[in-house]
């Protein structure tokens, strides 16, 4: 199966740049996922998804299977189990096109570390919470909000709890390391 290579954000516009270096459209991520399900059902694909909790993906499996009748899910295993060696095997067994790894940041980016070199033949994307979106299980970000750039602030608003943490430890961090840097080659000239 080949698929378009592209680079995907759904935070901010002016991020995502093409193999090529042309600058892409920005897109929501229900528009972009509903594109790239279609191709995958026209192609009858089959799919694994790692992520979410049970009953979330039995919505989402009832859901994708109506909208999506020749998308094959061939497997899923709900995000709490990091048990890599179950999923490996599980995914080796049901022989998907494309793992879809719904496990939220960073986690689901270690997850496709650790899964590249043991599923080799297999296509692997990282989502976050881009099917709970598309398949309402979570308010998408409103139009206005995502043309100002405060997705983040809906997000949080929606998720204190979970990310508090992420918007405001990890970006003071990133901001702090960025401007460290800045003066270390200032003073290196």
């Amino acid at each position: 199966m080949t698929l378009k290579a592209f680079i995907y954000t759904s935070s901010q516009p002016g991020v995502a740049v093409s193999l090529t270096g042309r600058w892409l459209q920005k897109m929501t991520p229900a528009s972009f996922f509903n594109e790239f399900l279609e191709n995958l059902n026209q192609k009858k694909a089959a799919i694994y998804i790692w992520g979410h909790s049970e009953e979330e993906l039995k919505i989402i499996q009832e859901r994708m299977s109506k909208k999506f009748p020749q998308l094959k899910i061939s497997g899923m295993m709900n995000g709490y189990n990091s048990n890599l060696d179950e999923v490996v095997n599980q995914i080796q067994m049901s022989k998907p096109d494309i793992v879809l790894i719904a496990k939220g940041m960073p986690r689901q980016e270690e997850a496709l570390v650790e899964l590249k070199n043991k599923v080799p033949n297999v296509s692997l994307f990282c989502i976050g919470a881009t099917l709970l979106y598309k398949f309402q299980l979570m308010r998408e970000v409103p139009n206005l909000v995502r043309k100002i750039g405060l997705e983040w602030l809906w997000r949080w608003i929606q998720d204190p709890i979970r990310l508090t943490n992420r918007y405001l430890v990890g970006n003071t961090l990133v901001i702090f390391l960025t401007i460290k840097f800045y003066f270390k080659r200032l003073v290196k000239g």
